[in-house]
C-alpha cells in the first residue's frame, strides 16, 4: 500500500502524518486538502467493509492509517500467535449474566477474527 501512496505522492501526508505549515499559502493548503482526499478515497477502496466500517470515525487518511497499523499490522510470528490465542481466548469470556453480552462478544469477535485475518 505504501508504494501506492508512493506514486500518488501523497505517503508524507498518509504515513508521516505531514500537515501544511502555518505560514502555508492558501494554494498550498488546497494542493494539501486534494491530496489528502484521494489518499481517503484509495485507503476506503482498499479497506474492505467489516474494517471500513470501523474507520468511519476518522476524519484524514493519516488517522485511519495510524488505527490500521496499530489494529492489524503484526511484524513477527509471536504477535500472531498472539492474535490467534486472542480470538480462540474470547469464547471463555463470554458472560451470560449481561443483556449485552452477546451483541459484545460479537463486536469483539468481528475484531479479532478481522485481525487475524488481515
Amino acid at each position: 500500500m505504501s508504494m501506492v501512496f508512493r506514486a500518488m505522492r501523497v505517503y508524507d501526508i498518509v504515513v508521516e502524518g505531514v500537515k501544511p505549515a502555518d505560514y502555508a499559502t492558501e494554494e498550498e493548503c488546497e494542493g494539501y486538502e486534494a491530496l489528502s482526499d484521494q489518499a481517503l478515497l484509495i485507503l476506503i477502496q482498499a479497506i474492505s467493509n467489516p474494517i471500513l466500517q470501523k474507520v468511519t470515525k476518522y476524519t484524514n487518511p493519516h488517522e485511519i492509517w495510524k488505527y490500521l497499523k496499530q489494529t492489524y499490522y503484526r511484524d513477527s510470528t509471536f504477535s500472531f500467535i498472539y492474535q490467534v490465542a486472542g480470538l480462540c481466548r474470547l469464547c471463555t469470556e463470554l458472560d451470560q449474566n449481561k443483556d449485552k453480552s452477546v451483541t459484545n462478544f460479537m463486536d469483539r469477535f468481528d475484531d479479532q477474527w478481522n485481525r487475524v485475518y488481515r
